[in-house]
C-alpha cells in the first residue's frame, strides 16, 4: 500500500510538470495572438499534442486512485444532512456481522475501496436520494436456483379450464438461501413465510451477483421518506419504465437476500422492523417459473417476515419499493 502511494505521488508530480508545460505553450500562443502575428503552426500542434497527452495522463492517474472515506450532503427543503462513508468501518462491521450470525460459507476481502467513477456515483445517490445505509454483500452469499422446462398442467382461475403448458420447474433451490433465511430470522417470533405458488424459498433469480456495496435509505416505513414514498402504489413496470423512478435516480430495487440483511440489521439496531405497514417490491429478483416479482414485509399479525410475489404490472396502494444502488467491488 505504501509503495502504491509513493508511485501515485511520482505520477502526480509528473502530471503537474506536464500541466505546467502546457500552460507555458498556451501562454505563448495567446501572447502572439494578441500582437496580431500569424499563428505559429508548430507551436499550435505542440499545444494540441500536449493537451491530449495531459488528458490521457490525467485519466490514467484517476483510474488508479482509490477511495475509502468520503462524504456528501443531502439537501431537502427543511434540512441539510451530511452523510459520511467509511468503507473501512463498514467492512469491519460486516465481517463481525457475518461471523456472529455463522454465515461461514462466505469470505470478505482484507480491504475494500472504490475508484473515482464509483465514488462519484455513490455521492450522486447521496445527494439525490439521501442514501445513508450500506450493506456489503459478499460473493457467494446465495447461489442460483436450477430450473428445467417441463410440461405442467395449469388451471385458468377465471374460466376453470385446465391446459398443459411448458414452464420452468424448480429442480434445486439457490444454494445457501435456506441457511441465510434461517440465520437472519433467528429470534423472530414466527418462522419466515414464503408463498410457494411459484417456487417459494430459494426460487428467485437475482439480477446481481458478486462482492458489492448496496446503498439504501434508512427509514422504518417507506412513507417516512420523500423518495421512497414516490414508489408507493406503483407497479414494477412503472418503476422500470423509461423516465420512471429507477431511471430518474439511477437505482433499482433490492434482492430477497439483500432485504433479509437490511431487515436483520435494522432489528438489531432498533428492536423494530422495516415495513410493518406496507409491502416492498424486491425488484432485483424474479421468479423464473412465473416471471413474477417477489415482495416482502413484516407481518405484524404473526410477528415474522412474509414473502410473496406478484405480476410486474400489479399496482397496490399498500406496496412501494425500497430503492437500492449497487456497486461491484
Amino acid at each position: 500500500m505504501i509503495n502504491n502511494c509513493k508511485q501515485l505521488k511520482v505520477e502526480y508530480e509528473a502530471l503537474q510538470t506536464h500541466a505546467a508545460e502546457f500552460a507555458l505553450v498556451s501562454g505563448e500562443l495567446r501572447a502572439e495572438e494578441k500582437t496580431g502575428r500569424a499563428l505559429n503552426r508548430e507551436m499550435f500542434n505542440a499545444a494540441k499534442r500536449a493537451k491530449k497527452e495531459l488528458a490521457e495522463a490525467r485519466d490514467i492517474l484517476l483510474g488508479k486512485l482509490r477511495y475509502v472515506r468520503f462524504s456528501a450532503n443531502y439537501v431537502t427543503e427543511n434540512s441539510v444532512e451530511t452523510i459520511e462513508i467509511d468503507l473501512r468501518k463498514e467492512l469491519e462491521f460486516y465481517r463481525e456481522f457475518y461471523k456472529r450470525h455463522k454465515v461461514d460459507w462466505i469470505k470478505l476481502p482484507d480491504h475494500i475501496s472504490v475508484d473515482v467513477k464509483t465514488k462519484k456515483q455513490m455521492i450522486k445517490l447521496i445527494e439525490t436520494t439521501g442514501m445513508n445505509w450500506l450493506a456489503i454483500i459478499p460473493d457467494g452469499l446465495t447461489g442460483e436456483p436450477e430450473y428445467q422446462e417441463e410440461e405442467v398442467e395449469e388451471t385458468d382461475t377465471s374460466t376453470g379450464v385446465t391446459t398443459k403448458v411448458r414452464r420452468p420447474v424448480l429442480k434445486k433451490p439457490a444454494e445457501h438461501y435456506k441457511e441465510l433465511q434461517e440465520l437472519m430470522s433467528e429470534g423472530y417470533q414466527a418462522e419466515t413465510y414464503y408463498d410457494d405458488r411459484d417456487g417459494g424459498l430459494g426460487a428467485s433469480h437475482d439480477s446481481r451477483k458478486g462482492l458489492r456495496i448496496v446503498m439504501a435509505r434508512k427509514a422504518k416505513e417507506m412513507t417516512e421518506d420523500e423518495k421512497l414514498d414516490e414508489t408507493v402504489g406503483k407497479s414494477v413496470n412503472d418503476l422500470e419504465a423509461k423516465g420512471g423512478i429507477f431511471e430518474k435516480y439511477g437505482v433499482g430495487g433490492m434482492t430477497e437476500a439483500e432485504y433479509l440483511i437490511f431487515q436483520r440489521i435494522y432489528f438489531e439496531e432498533t428492536k423494530k422492523h422495516l415495513d410493518e405497514t406496507l409491502w416492498t417490491w424486491l425488484a432485483a429478483s424474479r421468479r423464473p417459473r412465473s416471471g413474477r416479482v417477489p415482495d416482502g414485509d413484516w407481518a405484524t399479525a404473526f410477528e415474522g417476515l412474509h414473502f410473496s410475489s406478484n405480476t410486474a404490472d400489479d399496482r397496490f396502494d399498500y406496496r412501494g419499493c425500497r430503492l437500492a444502488g449497487s456497486f461491484l467491488l
